[in-house]
């Protein structure tokens, strides 16, 4: 994924966390370097979802939520709990066409996003996890 950004963490079970085009990738390994990889789509629910490109992910403080920003018609955030691959929270965002950056908030309640709309406009958002929904944004 070319021009991507934050591509590379170690999450709280010390595996490595990198992400391709289309999937986020958990690599972990024993006292051996015996490797296994284990994979997260990030957009299983979409009918866009074999053609959605992840373009940056984020850990958690903690590390063990991970964020994951989508390109597409409408970008996505998707939110995962590391541990358990459980989805919390998904949304698409309307006339975004990608997300750039995304950072949690300390009490892992909301991301800060940046993503860029089909008119090339910078949009910064604030995007509740829990309600799944952009609480505030700014062109």
């Amino acid at each position: 994924a070319k021009d991507c950004f934050q591509t590379l963490d170690i999450d709280s079970n010390e595996n490595v966390v990198y992400m391709s085009t289309c999937y986020i990738i958990i690599l972990s390994y024993d006292s051996e370097l015996n490797f296994k990889q284990s994979f997260f789509i990030p957009d299983q629910t979409s009918h866009y979802s074999l053609n959605r490109e992840i373009n940056c992910f984020k850990l958690s403080y903690d590390k063990k939520l991970i964020a994951i920003g989508l390109k597409g018609l409408n970008a996505a955030i998707t939110v995962w709990e590391l541990n358990s691959k459980l989805q919390i929270s998904h949304t698409e965002i309307e006339n975004c066409r990608t997300i750039q950056f995304l950072n949690f908030d300390k009490n892992r309640k909301n991301l800060v996003g940046i993503g860029l709309q089909e008119n090339y406009i910078t949009m910064v958002f604030i995007y509740n996890i829990f309600e799944s929904r952009i609480t505030h944004s700014y062109l």
